[in-house]
């Protein structure tokens, strides 16, 4: 028996960097490693799946490379194509018993919430982990959406179709997470709206970032919490980004302190999305340019252009973007305009 942090290494992977990840465990067999490897590749993995497939969830190298290949085959009889390709972008998957559950849960779901097979196929194929658990645990989730949303089993299909990843959280942190948004000081037919608007509100960031994010926005912008609970309303997405970190707090110095944009708090209440767009590749280098140019600021619109809008606008103002190979947005050292 050997250790099977000989076959990570044959790979080319690292596992001191997987260890720190926290998705490594290397104590199986390395036959029993390899063989899991040869299944994977009979699957259609090429070598570039295989080490995404192994770097992604380690823990594949410990199971029964029988119980892999049985797994595999279920899904391309239940009508999945590409095999390779779900294997490789959700290995965890084959970690749950679907011989068990599968068929089961795809009835379940594809009768109660009315969901054609096509769409179903494509729930599939993109949250397969969401067929290999208790039916009772899926009806639970599936009456969480139904009660909390105040809707019919339709409805819960059609947001399902539209957001896969609706049934993955498990009831308890969906609980949580509404929980943490009535205390935040949202109302309930605020919470309503906007999770009918953005169920990846509660289905994503970890129970307390929605308190972070707010008390964040409360607190650089300078207004009140009130102001900050009515933008968040309208734009729930803010409720699930990591704001209260290091990139964010330099978007915020770099538009306030180096480009002086004015009443910035003012143009992030009424689209605070701004904030969304990458520094280095939009809102640094666009920035810049204005203030050497002398263009106006009195609006972060240009932040959101499109490339071809930014593009023409700029043509339309008689400005022209330097020595950029024609195309702005490959052009990434914005330092070089300050």
């Amino acid at each position: 028996m050997f250790h099977s942090t000989r076959v990570v290494l044959e790979l080319g992977l690292d596992p001191a960097k997987m260890a720190r990840k926290r998705t490594v465990r290397l104590w199986a067999n390395a036959d029993n490693a390899r063989a899991v490897l040869a299944v994977l590749r009979e699957n259609g993995l090429t070598e570039a799946q295989v080490k995404q497939t192994v770097h992604r969830h380690c823990p594949i190298l410990a199971m029964s490379p029988a119980a892999i290949a049985m797994r595999a085959r279920l899904l391309l009889d239940f009508g999945v194509h590409d095999i390779a390709g779900l294997i490789a972008s959700k290995p965890g998957a084959l970690s749950y018993r679907l011989e068990d559950h599968l068929a089961r849960n795809f009835a379940y779901l594809q009768s109660e919430l009315s969901i054609n097979h096509a769409s179903m196929m494509h729930l599939l194929s993109c949250h397969p982990h969401t067929f290999g658990s208790q039916q009772s645990t899926l009806e639970e989730k599936v009456g969480f959406w139904r009660d909390r949303l105040d809707a019919d089993l339709a409805l819960v299909g059609k947001l399902l179709v539209k957001y896969p990843s609706l049934l993955s959280p498990s009831p308890a942190y969906l609980h949580k997470k509404w929980a943490e948004l009535e205390a935040v000081g949202f109302d309930p037919a605020t919470i309503h709206a906007m999770v009918r608007a953005v169920p990846a509100v509660l289905c994503i960031g970890h129970v307390g970032r929605a308190t972070g994010n707010v008390d964040f926005l409360t607190r650089e912008l300078g207004v009140s919490r009130d102001d900050i609970l009515a933008c968040t309303a309208v734009t729930p997405v803010l409720l699930i980004k990591n704001l209260d970190s290091p990139l964010y707090h330099l978007k915020l110095r770099f538009l306030r302190d180096f480009i002086q944009v004015p009443d910035l708090q003012g143009q992030l209440l009424i689209r605070p999305t701004y904030l969304g767009y990458s520094l280095v590749g939009r809102i640094g280098p666009r920035s810049a340019f204005m203030k050497h140019r002398g263009l106006p600021l009195h609006t972060l619109q240009y932040v959101a252009y499109s490339e071809a809008a930014w593009l023409a606008w700029l043509a339309k103002v008689g400005k022209s973007t330097p020595g950029c190979g024609g195309t702005y947005g490959n052009c990434r050292d914005f330092a070089r305009w300050t």
